[in-house]
């Protein structure tokens, strides 16, 4: 018989034998806490799962909230400022304090003018910051000055420290919430050109100055939030 005749005889005679997969078999939690809860025991493998599972910290991030907070400044129309951080807020109102009653009756406003005489509210303004910075023993910063309201403006704008308030919403809250004594407030809506230093600001959002020319003199004046003559403020305290 050949070889061939002989494999084929054994393999006419094989059975084949079915595999039968093998049902994991369960095993329960017994003892500590730390002891696996089940046991899925498989051909040469186990799986254990654990009594106390792993837990991640909640995000802090939340792109709702941040994508809200966008929507509402968009909403409000404020153009947000970064304050000069100069921290001379009480220096610029002890030297404003100061020159309360300088007037142009006795020519004592030329003090700030360098004795011209023209409109000195902003040389006013300009005189008594510079002054605070002296007080406080720091650089004067640059280029802050000028004997124009619109210069004054144009500089804070230039320096990224100056806060918008005309036309938006809320000014109550966002003159509350970023203005502080010794920033200065700036008026050239509805055909006027004025600047005067803040002195304080209320609850209410309503505004404390101490300005020069306003009724010919350094004097104290009050204006409600939602003035319509204010444009914003120049954020240097």
């Amino acid at each position: 018989m050949s070889y061939w005749d002989t494999f084929s005889n054994i393999f006419s005679k094989a059975v084949a034998t079915p595999v039968i997969p093998t049902v994991p078999t369960v095993v329960p939690y017994r003892t500590l806490a730390t002891t696996p809860l089940f046991t899925y025991k498989m051909p040469q493998c186990a799986y254990p799962t654990f009594a106390t599972p792993i837990t991640y910290g909640t995000p802090t991030f939340s792109f709702g909230s941040f994508f809200s907070n966008i929507g509402s400044s968009i909403k409000s129309g404020v153009q947000r400022a970064v304050r000069w951080c100069s921290n001379v807020g009480s220096n610029i109102i002890s030297a404003a304090k100061k020159y309360l009653g300088y007037n142009e009756k006795d020519g004592s406003y030329k003090k700030f003018t360098g004795g011209k005489n023209h409109a000195w509210c902003a040389d006013f303004s300009s005189y008594v910051v510079k002054e605070a910075f002296r007080m406080a023993g720091k650089t004067i910063p640059n280029g802050f000055g000028s004997s124009s309201v619109s210069g004054l403006m144009s500089w804070a704008k230039q320096k990224g420290c100056f806060l918008k308030t005309a036309g938006i919403s809320n000014k109550a809250g966002v003159i509350k919430n970023n203005v502080k004594a010794g920033d200065l407030v700036i008026f050239k809506e509805g055909g006027r050109s004025h600047v005067g230093i803040v002195e304080s600001i209320d609850a209410n959002g309503t505004i404390h100055t101490i300005e020069g020319n306003t009724s010919n003199k350094v004097a104290r004046r009050t204006y409600a939030a939602n003035n319509r003559t204010i444009t914003g403020f120049a954020q240097i305290a």
